[in-house]
């Protein structure tokens, strides 16, 4: 079961990588013949933004409460970050509110800029300042494909969201 969720999680950053990718041609380069997909996202950039921060915290929360994986302070401190941004792109859906950029960029900066730090603590890149905590933060529960940790997970979730409600509001139009 663990193996088949793993799975589901490294698809899915897969398929973000690829949608950074491709909104970051769509912002940088304006092409008639990517004008449909950028209208696409531009559409449905808050409902997709909602499911990826719906998926990171039920992927967080049944890594922790069903496989019984501690997370580290550092995991603790990207929950705080990504668990309001579901609420957040709720109520904006509900409210079919598209302006919601000045209110979760705090919040997936501050994911990205974490995870981002615990990511390279865990390459070994930075030396981690919380060892003082159950579980140390350098420690992987996996690694996929050689680069595709939990921390990484966080930071292309965080950055695909950044992406998709820039591309969605007002002003980028």
């Amino acid at each position: 079961m663990r193996l088949l969720f793993d799975q589901l999680m490294i698809a899915g950053t897969i398929i973000n990588l690829i949608v950074i990718f491709l909104l970051i041609i769509l912002i940088t380069v304006r092409s008639k013949k990517l004008s449909g997909i950028l209208l696409f996202f531009r559409k449905k950039g808050i409902l997709l933004a909602f499911f990826l921060a719906l998926a990171a915290s039920l992927g967080s929360l049944i890594y922790s409460e069903y496989f019984l994986l501690i997370p580290c302070n550092l995991c603790w401190y990207q929950r705080i970050f990504i668990y309001p941004q579901v609420l957040i792109l709720l109520v904006a859906l509900v409210k079919r509110f598209n302006d919601v950029l000045y209110y979760l960029i705090p919040f997936s900066t501050g994911a990205i800029f974490i995870s981002g730090y615990h990511y390279l603590t865990q390459l070994g890149g930075v030396s981690s300042v919380c060892m003082q905590g159950v579980v140390d933060c350098t420690a992987r529960y996996f690694t996929y494909l050689g680069f595709i940790t939990m921390p990484f997970m966080s930071l292309i979730v965080s950055t695909t969201i950044v992406l998709l409600v820039l591309i969605t509001h007002k002003k980028f139009k």
